[in-house]
């Protein structure tokens, strides 16, 4: 009778991969059955969410922390529980990975930035720092980092704030939610000398230090590659 009246009921798995926008996620959820995509977009933009967990954003984009859960069906406000359940995740998870020396929330969110474009950029998970160190070499000489969320029709729009091919340094937000290791790749980026990256089709990138370099390597893996074997992992 006890275990009936005190444990927590039907256990309800909830799986979200690593680099999927807050959309994607509120997607997830609403075919979970346990929350709606309307309720869960709104609670993403929750002021008191946000503020409760120091977020200096618009939304939790970044913040939902990419994990299976196993929930219980909320019976209130189901969006606002699964989204605060998923940022609980995040600070747990941020603790890990600042070995509980937890940063400014404004340095915090540069860290979950950089950390998004790492997990969007990376097929190979041993290349994570390495991809990381780039982006840092980039940013310390300010110029651009990446162009991961556009559409080629984006690329001209000077007006769009997340075109790094018009607007230098890191993108005004996080472009998907990074996992702990990205975020680890971002706190502590590989030192190194490359500037540029380009995918292989394997999963792998090339690494340059040099413009001249990147071409060639863009002129071989790009330009000439098999279309028949060659895949992309973002």
């Amino acid at each position: 009778l006890e275990t009936l009246t005190t444990s927590s009921g039907i256990l309800h798995k909830f799986s979200v991969r690593e680099g999927l926008t807050w959309w994607a996620t509120a997607t997830k959820a609403d075919e979970s059955g346990l929350t709606e995509y309307a309720a869960f977009k709104q609670a993403v933009s929750d002021p008191e969410l946000l503020a409760k967990y120091k977020i200096p954003a618009k939304n939790a984009e970044g913040y939902l922390f990419p994990e299976t859960y196993l929930l219980t069906r909320p019976k209130n406000e189901t969006g606002k529980v699964m989204v605060e359940t998923m940022l609980k995740e995040f600070r747990k998870a941020a603790n890990k990975a600042w070995d509980g020396k937890l940063p400014s929330p404004a340095e915090m969110h540069k860290t979950v930035i950089l950390a998004s474009l790492v997990e969007k950029e990376t097929g190979d998970v041993t290349e994570r720092r390495t991809i990381a160190g780039v982006f840092a070499n980039r940013l310390e000489k300010a110029t651009c980092c990446n162009a991961t969320r556009l559409s080629s029709t984006h690329l001209t729009d000077k007006s769009n704030p997340y075109n790094s091919y018009q607007h230098r340094g890191l993108p005004p937000g996080p472009i998907c939610s990074p996992g702990l290791e990205s975020l680890k790749a971002a706190i502590n980026p590989e030192k190194h000398s490359y500037l540029y990256f380009v995918a292989k089709g394997d999963g792998s990138h090339y690494f340059s230090k040099s413009l001249k370099e990147h071409n060639a390597a863009v002129k071989k893996y790009q330009l000439r590659r098999n279309r028949e074997t060659y895949r992309s992992y973002n």
